[in-house]
């Protein structure tokens, strides 16, 4: 058996706030507090008919952003691609 250390079990404290900038765009934003003051991470999905087919996620922390694409032919995603 493998012994996890236990930084692994402490919990994330973080705000988290669902925004609807759109009627077709789903952001949600983690923050440090309740203030929200400091965004730690966000989340945009961008969908079409109802779909998905755009995941933006942003690190704030690490400064990092990727992009996923999804490409869907009769209701069954083709492909994915992510930059």
């Amino acid at each position: 058996t493998q012994i996890l250390p236990y930084v692994a079990f402490r919990p994330e404290l973080h705000f988290k706030e669902v925004t609807y900038p759109t009627s077709t765009t789903v952001r949600v934003s983690y923050y440090t507090n309740s203030s929200k003051t400091v965004e730690l991470y966000r989340i945009t999905l961008t969908r079409t008919n109802g779909i998905v087919t755009l995941r933006v996620d942003n690190d704030y922390t690490q400064n990092l952003t990727r992009t996923t694409s999804y490409t869907r032919t009769g209701g069954v995603i083709t492909s994915v691609e992510v930059t």
